[in-house]
C-alpha cells in the first residue's frame, strides 16, 4: 500500500485540518530509484544551513528527553550518525541504505554501530526498546511496509519515535528549497492526520503520545523561544507547527502493574 504523507498532546488524534485528496503516485520502484540516487554525500548542506541545524538540534533535545536513558536504540535512516550520537544511551545502532553515509558515520563516531540496510526490508535478530525514524515516511515508497518492519524489531514494551512534517508546510518547505534554506528533494509523501492514523492501525500500532514542535525553525533571540516553547502548545496554533514527533507502541502492549492494596485493621491492644 503506497500513499502520498503530515506531520504536547495525548494519545487522541489531533485535527491538522481536513484530510487531503491523495495524489496519484509514480510506481514504487521508480520512486525508490529516484530517492536512492538523490544522496549527495555527507558534506551536503543548503546554502543557508541555520534552519536545518536548528531543526536537527530541536529533535535531538526532544529525543534526549523522551527516549529512556537505558533503552537499546536503533535509528533507521541514520545518515552520518549525528542524531544517534546526540543520544546518551549506551546501546545505539544505526542503519542506512547509503554505503557512503554508513562509511562516514563510522568515521565520525567509531564507538557506535552502523550497518547498511533498507528500511523496508532489513532484518536483525536483536529487538530494540526505542526505534527512531526521522522523517522517513516522506521518502519511502511504502509507508505501511516501513511501519510493519519497524514494529517487527520492537522489544515487548518498546516504542517507535517517528517524526514527520506537517502537511501544511509542504509549500513553505518547497519555497525554502528555492531560497537555499533546505536541500532540494524529489517529490515526497505528504499525509494528513487521518491517513497516518489509518496506517498506524493497519500496521498494528497505536499512538502513546505526540508533540507538535517548532512554529519558527530559526534561532531568533527571545522570539523563537517564546513561539516554540509556549505559543506552539496553544490549541489550534499547535496545528501550525513544522513537525510532529509521534511515540508509537504495538497495539495492546500497555505496561500493566499489579494492583497494590493496603489493609488496615483497627485493633485495641
Amino acid at each position: 500500500m503506497t500513499l502520498p504523507p503530515t506531520n504536547s498532546g495525548s494519545a487522541s488524534p489531533s485535527t491538522n485540518g481536513a484530510p487531503r485528496t491523495l495524489r496519484p503516485r509514480a510506481p514504487a520502484q521508480a520512486e525508490e530509484r529516484e530517492w536512492r540516487h538523490w544522496f549527495r554525500g555527507p558534506a551536503s548542506e543548503p546554502r543557508f544551513p541555520f534552519a536545518r541545524r536548528f531543526l536537527r538540534n530541536d529533535l535531538a533535545e526532544a529525543l534526549q528527553r523522551t527516549v529512556p536513558k537505558d533503552a537499546r536504540v536503533l535509528e533507521v535512516g541514520s545518515g552520518t550518525g549525528d542524531l544517534l550520537n546526540a543520544l546518551p544511551n549506551r546501546s545505539r545502532t544505526g542503519i542506512d541504505y547509503s554505503p557512503t553515509a554508513v562509511a562516514e558515520a563510522h568515521k565520525r563516531y567509531p564507538t557506535l554501530e552502523f550497518a547498511e540496510g533498507d528500511a523496508l526490508s532489513f532484518h536483525r535478530d536483536e529487538r530494540y526498546d526505542a526505534i527512531v525514524a526521522d522523517r522517513l515516511i516522506h521518502s519511502v515508497p511504502d509507508v505501511q511496509l516501513l511501519l510493519e518492519n519497524l514494529s517487527a524489531h520492537l522489544a515487548e514494551h518498546g516504542r517507535i519515535f517517528l517524526t514527520c512534517y506537517n502537511y501544511l508546510w509542504e509549500s513553505p518547505l518547497r519555497l525554502g528549497e528555492r531560497a537555499g534554506l533546505r536541500l532540494a528533494t524529489p517529490p515526497s509523501n505528504w499525509l494528513g492526520e487521518t491517513d497516518l492514523q489509518n496506517l498506524f492501525s493497519i500496521a498494528g500500532l497505536e499512538v502513546v503520545k505526540y508533540e507538535d514542535r517548532l512554529l519558527l525553525p530559526a534561532s531568533v533571540p527571545v522570539v523563537a523561544d517564546l513561539l516554540n516553547r509556549y505559543v506552539a502548545k496553544l490549541p489550534l496554533l499547535n496545528n501550525l507547527s513544522l513537525y510532529r514527533l509521534y511515540v508509537l507502541r504495538k497495539r495492546g502492549t500497555a505496561v500493566t502493574t499489579a494492583p497494590k492494596v493496603t489493609v488496615v485493621v483497627p485493633a485495641r491492644n
